[in-house]
């Protein structure tokens, strides 16, 4: 009311003044960082390819030192808390859900859209406490193979958005083509082997996922790590899964951080030397807290140098609060229970 009777403008016919601002997250104290999800990404063009795209995001925004970013099998462990089991996707009212139950301050949401050989993809972030809209990005290219390149710069403005500053972004941003794959196709393949394996569930299934995906893309680093991990489960020789591994590691030095230390810690396992081993998950756990599967992995090579003939009641105590974070994370995970329970009966 004070600036239309100062400007006038509401006195003229026809003409409509409208103010919208986006509220901007609320500055963090230092060392505290911003809850970050990442909702499925709406597809209306047709291409399957497409549906994996917040996978890709995710990754990217993992690599901020200012932003917590829910992994996708976080989410899908919070929804089954909360009641949701066998859902194939996370759309938006699932991912508000998460939201509120994990205390995210910024939820994003994107769809991407084909309009002959432009594609765009339209972003929102907000507040799922609040349903307030903190701000809005949109990207544009030419043709499928311009969307990694569009996925890099929706991450870089999202973190700006955030309050990172924009040298923090550069020295550590990703670019997912390299990082991962360029081979969007392939990329789809491995996001649905990873949802096959979340929870534990069928590791056979994930696993011929995954194979598919490096029969297109025979460089896709992180494809050949999920081989040469679920291997063990799914009954591939060790033969196999020792070149699966070698296959990885052609590529470790271009890949993310996590999953780079995923790589090396299953190389030193795999070579005999779980300490090694231990301490590079330690690592990869005070770097990603909320990783319910790194803290298991933490605990996990020490409880069975316990279950040896040459272990002792004392190695458990180092690795019980592995377990104690991991059960905190997701109650639900009857492995996780099992060991935390184990931990302390033997203790």
């Amino acid at each position: 009311e004070r600036l239309r009777r100062s400007t006038g403008l509401g006195e003229a016919p026809g003409v409509l003044l409208v103010l919208w601002r986006a509220r901007a997250p609320v500055e963090l104290p230092p060392g505290q960082r911003i809850l970050v999800a990442v909702a499925d990404f709406e597809n209306d063009t047709g291409e399957p390819e497409l549906d994996a795209l917040s996978g890709l995001l995710i990754t990217s925004l993992e690599q901020s030192r200012r932003l917590e970013v829910l992994t996708r099998s976080r989410m899908f462990d919070i929804l089954r808390q909360m009641g949701h089991a066998s859902i194939p996707r996370i759309d938006e009212p699932l991912g508000r859900e998460v939201g509120r139950k994990a205390s995210v301050r910024a939820l994003v949401l994107a769809a991407v859209h084909r309009f002959d050989t432009l594609y765009t993809v339209e972003m929102k972030a907000l507040d799922p406490s609040t349903s307030d809209y903190l701000f809005t990005l949109k990207e544009d290219g030419k043709g499928k193979s311009s969307i990694p390149a569009m996925i890099d710069r929706l991450s870089e403005r999202t973190r700006e958005r955030l309050r990172e500053r924009r040298e923090e972004v550069q020295s550590s941003r990703l670019e997912v083509a390299k990082a991962i794959t360029p081979n969007l196709e392939a990329y789809r393949l491995y996001f649905d082997g990873k949802t096959l394996s979340y929870g534990r569930a069928d590791y056979a299934g994930a696993l011929r996922k995954h194979q598919q995906a490096v029969a297109l893309d025979p460089d896709f680093a992180l494809a050949w790590y999920e081989i040469a991990y679920l291997g063990v489960w799914a009954d591939l020789p060790e033969g196999d899964r020792r070149a699966a591994l070698a296959a990885a590691l052609r590529n470790v030095d271009r890949v993310p951080q996590k999953e780079r230390e995923l790589m090396l810690a299953w190389k030193a396992h795999q070579d005999g030397r779980d300490d090694e081993a231990v301490a590079i998950y330690t690592r990869a756990v005070h770097a990603f807290p909320r990783d319910k599967d790194l803290q298991f992995y933490a605990g996990d090579l020490p409880f069975h140098a316990f279950l040896s003939p040459r272990g002792s009641a004392r190695d458990l105590e180092d690795v019980l609060p592995y377990f104690e974070a991991a059960s905190a994370l997701d109650p639900s995970d009857g492995e996780t229970q099992w060991h935390r329970t184990s931990c302390l009966v033997s203790l």
